[in-house]
């Protein structure tokens, strides 16, 4: 591919990943609201995505696409719709806090089943935002403040951190084990691969330092990344299988 061609596909895969977590989101929620089980946890067996955790999802992806767009040759991130990023992470980062402080003071807020969301009381399996859901909507809300700003070494140990947790939940999945902490609510499977292609999305957003800048280089260096990055995944793939 031509270099001339590579500062813009960072804004695409920033794009194309907060629509396909918006969509999450989206679908989730209307699974609560028309009660399709489908919907709400995609195969049998596999743990429902409650309805906090589905709003996140909306919100964050919602502030992706604002940064994606704003980050588009010749735009600018207009004043407006970089104040609804902030206030969308921010709300974000507010209902994490939330649940997390719940599950630590041993509370049930009971945010979950609001109005079209509610569940039958003696229900086998309430669903609820796991806390390493929460923690890492506490993570993906900061990095999106931090998006537009000069502190990229904190952003990006963000953007790792909050794609290790998903990347954690992927992997308890596909090859089992016990959890890291041991809490009666576990992060849903596709909860994980959401939290993997959010903060791909958000790492996108900068490439004015860290891995990113690497990767759009148009030097030896940049060009060596962009072949090692395939290459390096197969291997992953190999590995695993």
């Amino acid at each position: 591919m031509d270099s001339r061609h590579f500062p813009k596909w960072p804004v695409w895969v920033a794009g194309i990943t907060a629509v396909l977590v918006v969509c999450t989101g989206l679908d989730v929620l209307a699974g609560w609201i028309f009660d399709i089980a489908t919907l709400k946890r995609v195969f049998p067996g596999w743990v429902k995505l409650a309805p906090s955790t589905a709003l996140c999802f909306l919100l964050v992806g919602m502030d992706l696409w604002c940064a994606a767009v704003g980050g588009w040759p010749g735009r600018r991130w207009t004043s407006i719709s970089a104040q609804l990023a902030r206030i969308g992470a921010a709300v974000v980062i507010f209902l994490g806090l939330l649940e997390l402080t719940a599950y630590l003071a041993g509370w049930n807020l009971g945010i979950e089943h609001l109005y079209f969301f509610r569940e039958p009381a003696n229900a086998r399996e309430p669903a609820r935002m796991a806390p390493a859901t929460a923690s890492a909507f506490v993570l993906a809300g900061t990095a999106l403040l931090l998006a537009g700003k000069t502190r990229f070494g904190l952003f990006q140990w963000l953007v790792f951190l909050g794609g290790f947790v998903g990347w954690l939940g992927i992997s308890n999945f596909l090859f089992g084990g016990e959890p890291l902490f041991h809490f009666r609510y576990i992060m849903a499977p596709h909860a994980s691969m959401a939290f993997v292609l959010l903060n791909t999305g958000i790492l996108c957003t900068r490439t004015d330092g860290g891995l990113m800048a690497l990767l759009v280089n148009d030097g030896p260096g940049g060009v060596m990344a962009r072949r090692l990055v395939p290459s390096g995944s197969l291997r992953a793939g190999q590995l695993m299988s």
